[in-house]
Protein backbone atom coordinates (compact mmCIF):
# COMPACT_ATOMS: atom_id res chain seq x y z
CA UNK A 1 0.00 0.00 0.00
CA UNK A 2 1.36 3.42 -0.99
CA UNK A 3 0.16 6.89 -0.06
CA UNK A 4 1.31 10.05 -1.81
CA UNK A 5 0.29 13.64 -1.50
CA UNK A 6 1.40 15.94 -4.24
CA UNK A 7 0.46 19.35 -5.54
CA UNK A 8 0.20 19.79 -9.27
CA UNK A 9 -0.69 23.16 -10.73
CA UNK A 10 -2.34 23.53 -14.10
CA UNK A 11 -5.72 23.74 -15.70
CA UNK A 12 -5.59 20.49 -17.68
CA UNK A 13 -3.80 17.17 -17.19
CA UNK A 14 -0.39 17.40 -18.81
CA UNK A 15 -0.39 21.22 -18.88
CA UNK A 16 0.94 22.10 -15.47
CA UNK A 17 3.77 21.31 -13.14
CA UNK A 18 4.36 19.29 -10.03
CA UNK A 19 5.10 21.64 -7.17
CA UNK A 20 5.38 19.52 -4.04
CA UNK A 21 5.42 15.87 -3.01
CA UNK A 22 5.13 14.27 0.40
CA UNK A 23 4.97 10.58 1.19
CA UNK A 24 5.88 8.19 3.96
CA UNK A 25 8.66 6.23 2.30
CA UNK A 26 10.60 3.05 2.77
CA UNK A 27 14.39 3.01 2.52
CA UNK A 28 14.71 2.28 -1.20
CA UNK A 29 12.39 5.16 -2.08
CA UNK A 30 14.35 7.81 -0.19
CA UNK A 31 16.83 8.62 -3.00
CA UNK A 32 14.01 9.05 -5.53
CA UNK A 33 11.91 11.27 -3.27
CA UNK A 34 15.01 13.23 -2.35
CA UNK A 35 15.67 13.84 -6.05
CA UNK A 36 12.04 14.87 -6.62
CA UNK A 37 12.09 17.30 -3.71
CA UNK A 38 15.45 18.71 -4.83
CA UNK A 39 14.19 19.22 -8.40
CA UNK A 40 10.98 20.85 -7.16
CA UNK A 41 12.91 23.19 -4.87
CA UNK A 42 14.60 24.64 -7.98
CA UNK A 43 11.23 26.23 -8.87
CA UNK A 44 11.87 26.02 -12.61
CA UNK A 45 9.59 24.60 -15.28
CA UNK A 46 12.33 22.32 -16.64
CA UNK A 47 13.03 20.86 -13.18
CA UNK A 48 9.29 20.39 -12.55
CA UNK A 49 8.89 18.59 -15.89
CA UNK A 50 11.77 16.26 -15.05
CA UNK A 51 10.32 15.64 -11.56
CA UNK A 52 6.93 14.84 -13.10
CA UNK A 53 8.58 12.39 -15.52
CA UNK A 54 10.47 10.68 -12.67
CA UNK A 55 7.31 10.45 -10.57
CA UNK A 56 5.40 8.96 -13.52
CA UNK A 57 8.14 6.36 -13.98
CA UNK A 58 8.02 5.57 -10.28
CA UNK A 59 4.23 5.12 -10.31
CA UNK A 60 4.54 2.95 -13.41
CA UNK A 61 7.14 0.78 -11.67
CA UNK A 62 4.80 0.23 -8.70
CA UNK A 63 2.28 -1.40 -11.02
CA UNK A 64 5.01 -3.73 -12.25
CA UNK A 65 6.02 -5.14 -8.85
CA UNK A 66 4.18 -8.37 -9.60
CA UNK A 67 5.76 -8.64 -13.05
CA UNK A 68 9.38 -7.89 -12.21
CA UNK A 69 10.59 -9.86 -9.21
CA UNK A 70 13.16 -8.51 -6.83
CA UNK A 71 14.61 -5.05 -6.83
CA UNK A 72 15.41 -4.61 -10.52
CA UNK A 73 12.60 -2.11 -11.04
CA UNK A 74 13.89 0.07 -8.20
CA UNK A 75 17.36 0.07 -9.69
CA UNK A 76 15.95 1.05 -13.07
CA UNK A 77 13.90 3.88 -11.54
CA UNK A 78 17.03 5.13 -9.79
CA UNK A 79 18.93 4.92 -13.09
CA UNK A 80 16.19 6.96 -14.81
CA UNK A 81 16.58 9.56 -12.07
CA UNK A 82 20.33 9.61 -12.59
CA UNK A 83 19.82 10.13 -16.34
CA UNK A 84 17.42 13.02 -15.76
CA UNK A 85 19.65 14.67 -13.17
CA UNK A 86 22.72 14.44 -15.42
CA UNK A 87 21.12 16.06 -18.49
CA UNK A 88 22.53 16.87 -20.96
CA UNK A 89 25.65 14.92 -19.94
CA UNK A 90 24.01 11.50 -19.92
CA UNK A 91 25.97 8.65 -18.34
CA UNK A 92 26.96 5.78 -20.66
CA UNK A 93 24.52 2.86 -20.82
CA UNK A 94 27.31 0.47 -19.83
CA UNK A 95 27.90 2.42 -16.61
CA UNK A 96 24.20 2.48 -15.70
CA UNK A 97 23.83 -1.25 -16.38
CA UNK A 98 26.88 -2.04 -14.23
CA UNK A 99 25.55 0.07 -11.35
CA UNK A 100 22.30 -1.90 -11.55
CA UNK A 101 24.18 -5.20 -11.64
CA UNK A 102 22.64 -6.05 -15.02
CA UNK A 103 23.87 -6.79 -18.49
CA UNK A 104 23.29 -3.98 -21.00
CA UNK A 105 20.70 -6.08 -22.80
CA UNK A 106 18.74 -6.84 -19.59
CA UNK A 107 19.04 -3.20 -18.50
CA UNK A 108 17.58 -1.99 -21.83
CA UNK A 109 14.71 -4.46 -21.61
CA UNK A 110 13.83 -3.61 -18.00
CA UNK A 111 14.24 0.12 -18.64
CA UNK A 112 11.62 -0.10 -21.40
CA UNK A 113 9.24 -2.05 -19.14
CA UNK A 114 9.62 0.34 -16.19
CA UNK A 115 9.68 3.70 -18.02
CA UNK A 116 7.81 2.86 -21.20
CA UNK A 117 10.73 3.91 -23.40
CA UNK A 118 14.24 2.80 -24.26
CA UNK A 119 17.17 4.54 -22.53
CA UNK A 120 17.92 6.39 -25.80
CA UNK A 121 14.28 7.53 -26.16
CA UNK A 122 14.22 8.59 -22.51
CA UNK A 123 17.38 10.68 -22.97
CA UNK A 124 15.84 12.28 -26.04
CA UNK A 125 12.66 13.10 -24.08
CA UNK A 126 14.73 14.79 -21.40
CA UNK A 127 16.78 16.66 -24.03
CA UNK A 128 13.65 17.90 -25.80
CA UNK A 129 12.06 19.05 -22.54
CA UNK A 130 15.25 20.93 -21.78
CA UNK A 131 15.30 22.35 -25.32
CA UNK A 132 11.81 23.80 -24.90
CA UNK A 133 12.79 25.31 -21.58
CA UNK A 134 15.97 26.86 -22.96
CA UNK A 135 14.21 28.26 -26.04
CA UNK A 136 11.06 29.58 -24.36
CA UNK A 137 11.90 30.31 -20.74
CA UNK A 138 15.56 31.27 -21.00
CA UNK A 139 15.15 32.75 -24.49
CA UNK A 140 18.27 31.04 -25.82
CA UNK A 141 18.99 31.02 -29.53
CA UNK A 142 18.59 27.83 -31.54
CA UNK A 143 22.38 27.60 -31.93
CA UNK A 144 22.99 28.17 -28.21
CA UNK A 145 20.37 25.57 -27.27
CA UNK A 146 21.90 23.01 -29.62
CA UNK A 147 25.35 23.69 -28.17
CA UNK A 148 24.14 23.38 -24.56
CA UNK A 149 22.39 20.09 -25.38
CA UNK A 150 25.57 18.72 -27.01
CA UNK A 151 24.32 18.45 -30.60
CA UNK A 152 27.07 18.42 -33.22
CA UNK A 153 25.58 21.42 -35.04
CA UNK A 154 22.63 23.76 -35.17
CA UNK A 155 21.33 21.72 -38.11
CA UNK A 156 21.54 18.46 -36.11
CA UNK A 157 19.63 20.06 -33.22
CA UNK A 158 16.97 21.54 -35.53
CA UNK A 159 16.51 18.18 -37.29
CA UNK A 160 16.15 16.31 -33.98
CA UNK A 161 13.71 18.92 -32.67
CA UNK A 162 11.63 18.73 -35.87
CA UNK A 163 11.62 14.93 -35.77
CA UNK A 164 10.43 14.94 -32.14
CA UNK A 165 7.89 17.79 -32.22
CA UNK A 166 6.97 17.89 -35.90
CA UNK A 167 8.14 21.45 -36.43
CA UNK A 168 11.51 23.23 -36.35
CA UNK A 169 12.55 25.21 -33.24
CA UNK A 170 11.98 28.62 -34.85
CA UNK A 171 8.45 27.64 -35.87
CA UNK A 172 7.84 26.30 -32.35
CA UNK A 173 8.81 29.69 -30.94
CA UNK A 174 6.77 31.55 -33.52
CA UNK A 175 3.62 29.56 -32.81
CA UNK A 176 4.19 29.41 -29.07
CA UNK A 177 3.37 25.70 -29.26
CA UNK A 178 4.25 23.35 -26.47
CA UNK A 179 3.94 19.58 -26.25
CA UNK A 180 4.01 17.82 -22.90
CA UNK A 181 5.91 14.57 -22.91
Amino acid sequence: FYWFEYIYSGTEPGNGRMEKIDAPVRGWELPLFGQLQYLLSARSDAAAEIASELFSGFIHSLRLDAVIPGTEDRRITDAAGKIAAAAPDFPPLRELAEECGLSERRFRALFRVVTGSSPREYCEQIRMQLACHLLKEERRSVKETGDILKYSSQFAFSAAFKKYYGLPPREYLRLGAERTV
